[in-house]
């Protein structure tokens, strides 16, 4: 699987990496190791959107048609706890009580890079709290292939806490955005 380097996003993945001008048709065109058919792109989005209709509605006992047993998932960066395999996920949750954001929705669906068993994806989320706040955050996915499909085998999750992920500095007032964490 081709790897994209951190500096890499937001710059077009062959442009960063071969210096082809980004937009242009060169740049645009997939290399052999970024294609992936329509059909698995699909069926990734699908798992990805699955998450929010498995938890907002409670079926705890279905995270595992969305991650993989083993999964690990990171909210350190929200102050929770790396949590370890489906069942961790479900304990955490139910600790979380009423505090767990009532909605979930995943957008902005974007496949770094893939082979044909693991995909590295990046999407935007939005959370409707109890209170009734909007909260947004980017999620940083490995997916892995298993029998029963794609799931979820490494998840991070960063809060977006400044416009324009930060760049706008202490002289505007923004908080420094989080690095990207490394996969």
């Amino acid at each position: 699987m081709r790897r994209v380097g951190q500096n890499d996003v937001g710059q077009g993945l062959r442009s960063a990496r071969y210096g082809v001008p980004f937009g242009t048709q060169a740049q645009m065109e997939p290399t052999k190791e970024q294609q992936m058919s329509t059909h698995e792109r699909d069926q990734i989005v699908e798992t990805l959107a699955r998450y929010g209709h498995v938890v907002d509605r409670g079926d705890l006992d279905r995270l595992d048609t969305v991650f993989t047993l083993d999964v690990r998932y990171d909210m350190s960066a929200v102050g929770l706890p790396v949590m370890i395999g489906v069942q961790a996920l479900a304990d955490g949750a139910m600790r979380l009580g009423p505090q767990n954001p009532v909605a979930h929705h995943t957008t902005d669906v974007v496949v770094l890079e893939a082979d044909e068993d693991e995909a590295v994806v990046e999407s935007k989320g939005f959370m409707l709290t109890v209170e009734g706040a909007v909260r947004s955050v980017s999620h940083h996915d490995v997916l892995r292939r298993t029998a029963a499909g794609w799931r979820i085998a490494s998840r991070t999750l960063v809060p977006q806490t400044a416009s324009l992920g930060g760049r706008l500095g202490a002289a505007a007032g923004a908080e420094e955005a989080p690095a990207r964490p490394d996969r």
